[in-house]
Formats: C-alpha cells, structure tokens, sequence
C-alpha cells in the first residue's frame, strides 16, 4: 500500500469517526436545557413574557428535524387573555449537505395548533406593538451594500394546520374569527414558483383558495415581475386574480385581471349573512346571476380599477375608478355608464306583489334605533371627512328601474368634492313623460356647513308616472309642475331644516281622477265630496281635475301656506292654509271644501273643516268648529307672533269663497269674494222627519271633511 493511499484511508477513518462521535455528542445532548436560554432571547426581543412549555428536540440525520413544543407569547398588559399566542407544536426539518455551499435549505416547516389573539384597547392601541426589553440596545435598521440576508434561506414546503385567528376591536366591541384548517405551499427551488392551498372556515361558512405566485428569491430581489395567479371561493362566490407586479418591493408596475362570479346572489348573501352578524335582517333577494371583470393597475399618481364590467342579471355597468395620492388630499375619479340598471332585482322577493295587492312591503333591513322622536336627525353631518378628500364622479345610465318598479330614462349624475365644497347634480330626461333636475350643494369648507337644493320637475304626468309604478287606471294625465328652493346652515340635517329659507311649489293640471285613487293615502275622499256637494247627481267613477296647487314659503325654518293648498274640479274646489314649524317640527295644516257655484247646495252651514296638527312624525286629525276657527288670530298675527294656529277667520270666512283657488295659491290672482250657492230653503222638507237634499249634502260634506282629515295624516305619516 502506498503512502498516499495509506494517509487517504486514514483519513477517511478520521472524518468518518469525528462525524460518528459528533453524532454521538449531539444524541447524547440534553436541547431542553437550552429552552430557557431561548425563551429569554425571544423575551428580550419582543418585551413580553415567553414560555416553552413542552419538549425541545433535535432528530440527528442527513435532513436533521427541530421539534418544540407548547410555545407561548405573553399578551400585552391590558390584553383581554394573558397570551396573545399560542402554538402547539413547530418542526423544521433542514438539509446538512447544502449548509456547506452556504445554502439553507429547509425541506419542511410545521405549524400546528395556533392561537392568535389580535385586539386593540379603548384607545384603539394594537396589541401587537412589541417594545424590545433591552432598550439600550436598538436593533440595527441601517441600509447599505451587504444589508440584505447572508444567505437566501429557501423552503420546500410548509404546512400550517389548526390555526386559529381572532380579532377583537377594543373600542366598539366587535370580535371576528377565522379558522385555518390546513394551508400547504411547496415550491422547488428558490426560484421556482411557489403553489399553495388554504382552506378553513369563517363564523362557521367555509372557503378555499388555491394558487402559484412566484419565487421567493424573485420577490427578496425585487429583479424580475412577480407573477400572480389566484382562486378563491367563499359563500358561493369565487374570485380570481392574474397577472403581474413588475415592481413588488415598490407596488409599481401593477397589471392583474379581475373576475368574480355568482351564480345565485340572493343565496350568497344569505351565506353571508349567517356568517356576518352584521348582514343579519338583509332581505331574501329574487334569484339572480352576478359577473364582474376589471383591471388593476397602478400609474403615476395613485392606483385604478379600469375595464370595469359588472352584470347584474339583465343589467349592466361599465367604467372606471381611480385613486390619485400626489396631492395634499387623495382625490377619487370615477366614471360610469350603464345600458340598464334595474333595482328591482335588489327588492326583497315578493314585496311588489305585497305592495299591489295593498299589503305592507316585508322589512328589508332592521328598524332604526328611535332618536328622540323626531324625523329630522339630529347626528352631525360628516364635515371632516368631506374636506379629507377630493371626488369628481359622474355616472350615466340609459334605463334606470327603481326597486318600486319606477321607470326612469337617461339619468345623468355629476358629482364634484372640492376641498369640503360638494356639488351633486342629476338630471332624468324622462319620468312619467317629463323631467327633473336635482342641484345640492353643501359648503362644508368651514364648522358650519352651508346648504342649497334645489328641484325643477317639468311636466311630469302623474297618470303616467302611477302606471309605471304599478298601479293602474288612478288617475289619467295630471301634469305636474314643481320648483324647490332651499337653502339653510347647520352642522346636521336638523339645523340645516331649522334655518331654512326658500320656496315649496307644486302645480298639477288637468286629468281625471279614479275614485279609487284616494285610497292610497286611505280615503275615498274626492268621490265623496262630489256626491255630498250634489247627492241628486249620479256617482261617477272619474272626477275630473281641474288644477291642484300646494305651495309653501319658508322663512328661517318656518313653512307657510297662505291659501296656498288649492284644488279645483267641476263641482267643488278645496282651500287650505298652514304652517310647519322645521325648528321643533310641528305643524298646523286645514283645508275645507266648497261647492262651486250653481250646483244648488250650499256649504255655507257646515261648521268644519278637516285639520291636522302635532307633529311630523306623530300627526293628530280632527274637526275645528266655526265657534273655535273664529277665535284663531289671522295668518298674519300668528306669524308676527311664532304661533301656528294660522286657519281662523281668514281660512273659514274668505279662502273658500275664493273662485279660483290655484290662482290664489299660486299668488296670481287677488281672491274675490264669491256669493255662496243657495238652494231651495223649503225644498225636499216635509212630514215623517225626512232631511231635505240641502240638509243631506251637509251632511255628507261633513263626513267627507273628515275623511279628508284622514288623507291629509296618511300623507304626514300617520294612520288612519
């Protein structure tokens, strides 16, 4: 044997023996006593309490395996739980061969059984917000050359099972629960993409994800796009992501597609909702199909969600949002347009027929928590958050169909957020045949916000406008005029109404008026009066309308009508007078029939005419007799004194001896005094204590005030 081969043997022997004895020394090593030295390392990193509760073990091998047990991390001091973590076990199993090239390659990583608490406390502090023990020593954050890792560490697959995350928010109270069943990731290199999987559970509803993204290597260097490929399924929803991140370590350079699908939407949100308690009470929906693709991407200023096309059902959206952060406050752009969109498919399944049928609608959602009894809330508007942001909006839609059944043709919505500035505008080209242009615009640049709205409709026909909502053969033609203008201060809806100065004005024209209309608002009213005004003339199933006028001024929150409620048709007119207090929300409205001359019946002796008082919330309907109307001060002095009992003398004694009514609210014509239509005083009287036409017309005028009443609270609210 040769000297070379004879040393060559030797120390092949050594090596081998040192490996042997190496072995040995490290089986023989008892790793639990080094779990204290490792719990005070992690406790002086992390400043909290550290415990390893279970066995520390090391597996000597080709692929050696480092095993813990009963690992716990101390929650911070005012934490609902002493442990904010807890694991039950961790393995990692590394390659020795590798180690020699400087590479630490992990084949397998293990995590079971965790527990993880995440909360804030009453002043929305996180609990994970570490504060190292050894404070004298911070760690290093300087960048340089050779910063980075020494080596990249790659892993070829992990595994996480039982896992269990909770989220508890200290300030409201809230408390959600995810639970991880099992997640695998695998990947073949360190730059090879990686492949995962996840599922598990949230309050109870499963999901699944499934996917590849790409390497870690790729992602530590930041030197190439980061691929991105992603599937995900949740309450009978699934969601995909593809595409690229060019710059990940930046977010720069985002390129991915969108898409979402349900095939059934009112079943997804009742997954949802079981699982959300904050869905609960959301109505059941019709059956109906969702789609959703679109675009994200990132560009100078900000991000953008581009190539968006939503389908709901039949309807359709398209557009675009985007999110510019280069100026002192972000601004929101967006724009969108629709073919058609119909709300229908988002009302509760059944409530058209219920409402039809004459039946109350099914809750869509939980009734508001009562205020204090009042209609106008009295929260602060959110003027802040209106100056924290900038907003230029504008949506476009050909066909809109409100959930009502309200058909509505080329609806145009602008909306501008200018540094607290806000101005809406929306213009529908078609409603009931006519148009109506809305204009709000609220300065909330300063504490207190400032207010103007304004609303122009234009020849709306009302006969129209009814069938479109369903309800059929009510009235026919009836053209609808209206001009709102309001404006008012506050710093929420009930100051803004508080304060209001402006105009209300409601002009309808000709039309007919099915006898059965009324009983929407829960009176056959007008049919009623007609034959109590002539009981010798035949009912008709139609009233023909004249003109109808509702007109109130507003002056610091007070709204009057000065015989500015008229109603005219071929056999009598109607008259009203009126106020609504918008500061403390009472009102004080009247109106009172009158025959029109010639039809031989006089009203003059019916002592009554339908009055609604209290509130607007809480409406009370009754009848004021002469004696009481005539002690009430005058329109004028009621107002000169903030009173609202304006009716009195000026109501009973001349309003409804006014011939043209409309004209009168509509401040176009003085009211003229009319003689009151008189009848055969003798006429019809007789033996066998028979009433006479005049005395039954009383009669009947005076039941129909009260269901007049009664129409007049179903419209404020109230019941009958």
């Amino acid at each position: 044997m040769s000297r070379l081969t004879k040393f060559v043997t030797v120390a092949a022997v050594l090596s081998v023996g040192s490996v042997a004895a190496g072995v040995a020394i490290l089986k023989s090593m008892d790793f639990n006593e080094y779990r204290t030295t490792i719990a005070e390392r992690l406790q002086g990193a992390t400043g909290r309490q550290v415990e390893i509760a279970g066995d520390l073990n090391l597996d000597i091998s080709l692929n050696p395996t480092l095993s813990i047990q009963g690992i716990s991390l101390g929650n911070a001091e005012w934490g609902s739980r002493p442990e904010m973590a807890k694991l039950d076990r961790l393995e990692a199993e590394v390659e020795v061969l590798p180690l020699l090239s400087g590479e630490v390659r992990i084949t397998r990583v293990l995590i079971a059984g965790l527990d993880l608490l995440a909360e804030t406390n009453a002043d929305g502090q996180g609990n994970w917000a570490f504060v190292p023990a050894d404070t004298e020593q911070p760690a290093d954050t300087t960048e340089g050359e050779g910063s980075g890792l020494p080596v990249t560490p790659v892993v070829d697959s992990l595994r996480i099972e039982n896992v269990r995350a909770t989220y508890r928010d200290g300030q409201t109270g809230e408390e959600m629960t995810v639970n991880l069943a099992a997640f695998d990731a695998t990947a073949e290199g360190p730059d090879s993409p990686i492949g995962f999987r996840a599922e598990g559970d949230y309050n109870g509803a499963s999901y699944a994800m499934e996917g590849e993204v790409g390497a870690v290597g790729a992602l530590l260097r930041g030197s190439a796009p980061y691929p991105i490929a992603l599937k995900a399924n949740a309450f009978d929803a699934e969601i995909r992501v593809d595409g690229n991140i060019a710059q990940p370590r930046e977010a720069k350079g985002i390129d991915l597609a969108i898409a979402a699908g349900i095939d059934d939407l009112a079943g997804t949100l009742k997954a949802a909702a079981a699982a959300l308690p904050a869905l609960e009470g959301v109505a059941a929906m019709p059956a109906t199909s969702l789609t959703l693709a679109a675009k994200a991407r990132d560009n100078e200023t900000g991000y953008a969600i581009e190539e968006i096309d939503l389908k709901l059902g039949e309807s359709d959206l398209t557009g675009r949002v985007a999110l510019a952060m280069a100026d002192a406050r972000p601004k929101v752009e967006a724009a969108f347009s629709s073919n058609l969109l119909d709300l229908t498919v988002l009302a509760p399944a059944g409530e058209g027929a219920a409402a039809d049928a004459g039946g109350t609608p099914p809750a869509t959602l939980p009734a508001a928590e009562e205020d204090d009894g009042r209609v106008f809330p009295a929260d602060p508007l959110p003027l802040e958050a209106l100056r924290a942001a900038d907003a230029d909006v504008s949506l476009e839609i050909a066909r809109l169909v409100l959930p009502n059944g309200m058909d509505m043709g080329e609806v145009a919505v602008k909306l501008g957020l200018d540094a607290g500035h806000l101005d809406l505008k929306t213009a529908v080209a078609d409603l009931g045949g006519g148009k109506v242009d809305l204009d709000v615009v609220l300065d909330a640049t300063n504490d207190v916000a400032l207010n103007q709205t304004g609303i122009v409709m234009t020849k709306v026909v009302a006969g129209a406008l009814l069938d479109e909502m369903g309800h059929k053969d009510l009235i026919s033609e009836a053209p609808i005029d209206a001009t709102i203008r309001l404006d008012g201060q506050g710093v929420s809806i009930r100051e803004l109404a508080a304060g209001l100065n402006g105009e209300i004005l409601l002009q309808v024209g000709k039309g007919q008026v099915n006898r059965s209309a009324v009983d929407l608002v829960g009176a056959d009213v007008l049919s009623q009066i007609a034959g109590a005004v002539n009981p010798l003339r035949e009912k008709r199933q139609y009233t023909p309308l004249s003109c109808a006028v509702v007109r109130f001024l507003v002056e610091d929150g007070m709204a009057t009508a000065d015989k500015g409620i008229a109603m005219e048709t071929d056999q009598f007119v109607v008259v009203g007078s009126g106020a609504v207090n918008l500061k403390t929300e009472e009102l004080d409205l009247a109106v009172k029939p009158e025959a029109r001359e010639g039809l031989g019946v006089s009203l003059g002796g019916v002592a009554g005419l339908a009055r609604v008082r209290g509130t607007l919330a809480e409406p009370t309907v009754g009848l004021d007799e002469a004696a009481a109307a005539k002690q009430a001060a005058s329109i004028g002095a009621a107002l000169a004194t903030g009173g609202l009992s304006i009716l009195g003398e000026a109501l009973v004694n001349r309003a409804t001896r006014d011939a043209h009514p409309c004209q009168t609210a509509l401040g176009m014509a003085p009211a003229e005094p009319q003689p009151a239509a008189t009848g055969n005083d003798t006429a019809g009287t007789g033996g066998g204590g028979k009433s006479s036409p005049a005395e039954k017309a009383e009669k009947g005028v005076k039941d129909a005030v009260e269901d007049i009443g009664n129409a007049l609270k179903g419209l404020f609210g109230g019941s009958n």
